[in-house]
């Protein structure tokens, strides 16, 4: 019996060694074509200058549609998304930003489909000095 079930696990070895490499490359071609969607919730963040505030409603997150393989999401950790948008060089005003593709954290194989909102409107102004006080007038 002993003898038996040494010979099922070396007989043939070779022929089970191929078969058993060539269902793993089959495997990981099949899944690799097989392109699937996700959405993800990225965090958008806006540096500013230090004497300047952001006074219109500002977005937390954007929703970004992406189209890859399993291969390509294995690496995206929703954590580590974000986008940074730098106004801190610029005067108080009204700012547009779009969202695209190619500032989005995400690798070159994946396909952006659709992000949400696809642009921003940021307004700034300079922050007021509350040194002085204001007199209460009856």
């Amino acid at each position: 019996m002993k003898e038996k079930i040494i010979f099922f696990l070396t007989g043939y070895s070779r022929e089970k060694l191929i078969a058993l490499i060539l269902t793993v490359v089959i495997y990981s071609f099949a899944i690799d074509i097989n392109e699937i969607s996700r959405t993800y919730s990225v965090k958008v963040v806006i540096v500013t200058a230090e004497d300047q505030t952001v006074v219109s409603e500002t977005v937390e997150n954007i929703k970004v549609k992406a189209k890859g393989s399993v291969f390509d999401f294995a690496g995206i950790k929703d954590q580590d998304l974000s986008v940074t948008i730098d106004l801190s060089s610029k005067k108080p005003g009204k700012y547009t930003r779009s969202f695209d593709p190619s500032i989005l954290p995400f690798g070159e194989k994946i396909k952006i489909e659709k992000i949400t909102p696809a642009e921003i409107v940021i307004k700034t102004v300079k922050k007021e000095q509350n040194d002085k006080k204001n007199p209460v007038r009856d």
